[in-house]
């Protein structure tokens, strides 16, 4: 994965807020109780429990583990390991054993998972428990995107801004009745980052630089595109931005039936293209399914190319690639997915460039059941 920096605050992170520490262990023991109030001294909050058998599903706010082991709680513990990482989450996992062969044992049997151990009575309570600290502060930055990171960061350093927005950090509303609702019910921190694009610290969105910059770049790894732009007005701007820098008037335009509207306007209205409908079906029930296959064909569309009366030039029909653009609704607003590959086979090779709008299927790129339905995600 490429480097996700951000600015180290002032003031660290609070990740004692945040995250806690799920403790696995016999209370009763005196080390242990020390270990854990070391822990809690620290203002981080410790779950304290005997049972290895948890749903790590409910977990996702858990910064670390500390899971007592011995002869007849390895298994357990395994599962439990084997659980927390069959998630795909890097949460770091103690093993409190009293001595060094438990533990031997423990890496022997497949528990191979643990950041390390702790045995006490070898080292303080106090310093082990800096360790599980240093552990959870560094897991949790690792969670932090480039662009949120930033922000939380920012936030720690207690920032406070003289310019836009102009309710100063929330502090406004707090002067009237209605204010004081409207502030308590989203909470201080929904407006302390709610910061004018001017601060420099988080970079800029309108030259791509900074934090937004290195978010841009994230995106794109995670989704396995070339190049990411964030836009602020959602899908329908980024539709118009597509067809404003690819289309100009008189272009021919492979277009989807079912595409919202943002694309009728920006590849009809406003670049004023012409468009070759591609027509789809429709139940009684008004239920919108996909492209009518045969309208995929070469043959037949070209044939709608040179019977379109919007065409002045028959001739047009017959060029290698005639359409400029493919606009195609990936998912359908009744969930009608298309197999990205199988559209290509059929009209990749007639158009300069294919449009594909994923608005209701963002997720498509990281689940297998949609392997070849994401245009990013393909090995096309």
């Amino acid at each position: 994965m490429v480097p996700r920096p951000f600015k180290a605050p002032t003031i660290p992170i609070p990740f004692h807020k945040l995250l806690k520490v799920v403790a696995i262990v016999d209370r009763s023991d005196a080390q242990t109780s020390e270990l854990l109030e070391h822990i809690t001294s620290e203002h981080f909050r410790v779950e304290v429990t005997d049972s290895l058998t948890r749903d790590v599903n409910e977990d996702a706010d858990v910064g670390a583990y500390i899971a007592l082991i011995d002869g007849t709680r390895l298994e357990a513990a395994r599962n439990l390991a084997a659980s927390v990482r069959a998630l795909g989450f890097r949460t770091p996992l103690w093993a409190l054993a009293n001595s060094h062969r438990l533990s031997d044992l423990a890496v022997t049997g497949g528990l191979g998972e643990v950041d390390g151990y702790i045995y006490l009575g070898q080292q303080t309570p106090a310093f082990y428990a800096k360790q599980v600290i240093a552990s959870l502060v560094k897991y949790g930055l690792s969670l932090l995107p480039p662009f949120f990171g930033g922000l939380v960061a920012y936030d720690a350093a207690a920032n406070i801004a003289f310019d836009c927005p102009g309710h100063q950090g929330g502090q406004f509303y707090r002067k009237s009745p209605a204010g004081q609702l409207f502030f308590k019910h989203f909470g201080e921190s929904i407006f302390r980052n709610d910061l004018c694009n001017a601060d420099v610290n988080l970079g800029d969105l309108l030259i791509h630089e900074g934090a937004a910059a290195d978010a841009e770049r994230h995106a794109a790894e995670v989704f396995g595109a070339d190049q990411t732009y964030f836009v602020l007005n959602g899908t329908s701007t980024s539709n118009k931005i597509v067809t404003g820098a690819v289309l100009k008037r008189g272009d021919l335009v492979l277009f989807d039936r079912n595409n919202h509207k943002s694309l009728h306007q920006g590849a009809l209205v406003q670049a004023g293209a012409i468009p070759i409908f591609l027509p789809t079906s429709r139940n009684a029930f008004g239920m919108i399914g996909a492209v009518d296959w045969q309208a995929w064909d070469e043959d037949y569309l070209r044939e709608q190319i040179r019977n379109s009366p919007l065409v002045e030039d028959r001739e047009r029909s017959n060029a290698e690639r005639p359409f400029r653009l493919a606009c195609i609704q990936l998912a359908t607003y009744d969930g009608t997915i298309y197999n990205v590959r199988k559209v290509l086979e059929k009209i990749g090779h007639l158009c300069d460039y294919v449009l594909w709008d994923e608005a209701w299927i963002g997720y498509n790129a990281f689940h297998p059941l949609f392997d070849d339905h994401s245009p990013c995600a393909s090995t096309i």
